[in-house]
């Protein structure tokens, strides 16, 4: 396999430009992209009139790519989970109180009010947060309710108020207790790559090693408190708010026959399990699955690079953890999204780790399409949601992630850095993060290989299920995948051992 410092000497001139300010190039040139699918081991060759240069720059500015119509425009109809009685009773109540009031459910002013009071608190940890009040004021102007059934209006409304009532928490608590900014905190490891790529595969496998810490679904979720934070990695499983949370979870099947199961069959989520900090990125208005339901404005705003208050936020509640305990070796973090904002993670966190995995966008884009699709069951009734929409919105921002992600490595120290490759992470998990710890100073332990090897033996693929999906579900195919990440895959998905 390639090393770190090759991969970063192979890199064109064509992402390097991505950085200026010049226009992306309108003349075209005929190019054959050939890609291999890892699941047939075939070769498949696609023609494009886009020049390589273009889809780059495009993709890295966060621009609507050309092709953008390769999607398709027919209706591709939904299919949503069984809603319940409860759910068509408040239905009926909802529709009732709009025969009397004016969107009478969702209260929107009322969320801005939560983060108004949020960026008013002065942390020096947290320093200028209005770009919060930003995030959230472009989703909540552009968000489209329409469609929503009454009975999810009640939902969203309550959510949304805990989620920004959570993000002020943590903001008077940082105002209230800047003393936890003075107990030094370890170094942060941030895990991203592709959706459904094997990031919670990779990231659950480094949590299980005993000296790093995970942060625990029940830590970062808005159903519970955040404060106090857990006090011992010995009594964390024991902590009270698991049941809260677990009653909470309870509450949604009131609304959506077998939600959990179903979206476990993509991606377990648990109160006591070690889960991605999107949880958190909700808190300030960065919403990585609602924000498909805000329109282009918010995606326009989302895939702008300048977060360095997501870092702020995400280091300060690490600090509020850290009060209570933190780890021998690294913080872990895990998101997708993270490849859109590299260069403001790295100016508020100079230490950070960023370990990425790659895999083949063929493969994951339509996974990360049906688990959407899964997850936003209760904001849409069966065959009303077109499927179009979901690839549409998946393709420019994942895209945007893997382009973005490629030009940050060519000119930014390896030593922040590792890449990881699907296919070799499946074959030898422990081999490949034996490699990532020797490349970053850190030794893997004998007692860190046994918590991997034990995580393994208890969690084999396929352990909750498997979602049946294909890409035409969603107006893809493997073809125009390929095309639109072929010099992502060129990098990425096979090169070095592959």
């Amino acid at each position: 396999m390639a090393s770190n410092e090759t991969q970063q000497q192979e890199a064109t001139g064509s992402a390097t430009a991505a950085t200026t300010s010049a226009p992306v190039p309108t003349t075209t040139t005929t190019t054959t992209c050939t890609a291999v699918s890892r699941s047939t081991s075939s070769t498949t060759t696609t023609t494009t009139s886009v020049s390589p240069s273009a889809l780059f720059l495009a993709a890295c500015r966060g621009e609507p790519f050309p092709g953008d119509g390769q999607v398709g425009t027919n209706f591709l109809p939904n299919q949503a989970l069984p809603i319940t009685w409860f759910s068509y009773g408040l239905d009926w109540v909802g529709w009732g109180m709009s025969w009397v009031w004016k969107n009478p459910i969702f209260q929107a002013d009322g969320i801005r009010r939560i983060v108004r009071d949020m960026c008013a608190c002065h942390s020096p940890m947290l320093g200028d947060m209005s770009q919060a009040l930003r995030a959230w004021d472009i989703w909540l102007s552009n968000l489209d309710m329409s469609h929503v059934p009454y009975n999810s209006h009640f939902m969203m409304n309550g959510t949304m108020h805990k989620m920004a009532e959570a993000g002020l928490q943590i903001a008077q608590h940082a105002a209230q207790h800047p003393e936890i900014a003075e107990k030094p905190l370890n170094p942060i490891m941030f895990i991203s790559g592709l959706p459904r790529a094997g990031t919670t595969f990779l990231h659950n496998l480094v949590a299980s090693d005993p000296r790093n810490r995970g942060i625990r679904m029940f830590e970062m979720h808005h159903l519970v408190s955040a404060i106090p934070p857990a006090q011992s990695k010995e009594t964390i499983l024991k902590d009270p708010r698991i049941e809260q949370c677990k009653k909470q979870f309870f509450f949604v099947d009131k609304f959506i026959k077998g939600y959990w199961p179903a979206v476990a069959q993509s991606h377990f989520s648990g109160p006591e399990s070690v889960d991605e900090e999107s949880y958190l990125m909700n808190w300030i208005g960065l919403f990585l699955v609602h924000g498909i339901f805000s329109g282009d404005k918010y995606t326009d705003y989302y895939l702008e690079p300048d977060k360095n208050f997501l870092y702020r936020f995400l280091r300060t509640f690490l600090q509020i953890l850290n009060s209570g305990f933190g780890p021998e070796n690294m913080w872990i973090y895990k998101c997708p999204v993270h490849s859109l904002w590299l260069d403001a993670m790295l100016q508020e966190i100079p230490d950070v780790r960023v370990l990425f995995i790659h895999r083949d966008p063929s493969e994951t884009i339509p996974s990360w399409a049906a688990l959407q699709e899964t997850m936003m069951s209760h904001l849409y009734r069966d065959g009303k949601w077109n499927r179009r929409d979901i690839a549409k919105w998946g393709m420019r921002v994942w895209r945007t992630c893997a382009y973005r992600g490629m030009e940050w490595q060519q000119r930014t120290d390896p030593k922040h850095w590792y890449n990881i490759f699907y296919k070799d992470f499946v074959t030898d998990p422990i081999a490949c993060l034996e490699k990532a710890y020797e490349h970053f100073g850190v030794p893997l332990t004998e007692e860190a290989k046994a918590g991997m090897k034990q995580w393994l033996a208890e969690n084999p693929q396929g352990k909750h299920g498997r979602r049946q999906y294909t890409p035409e579900m969603y107006g893809m195919t493997t073809a125009s995948i390929q095309e639109a990440f072929r010099e992502y895959i060129d990098r990425h998905c096979y090169t070095g051992s592959h």
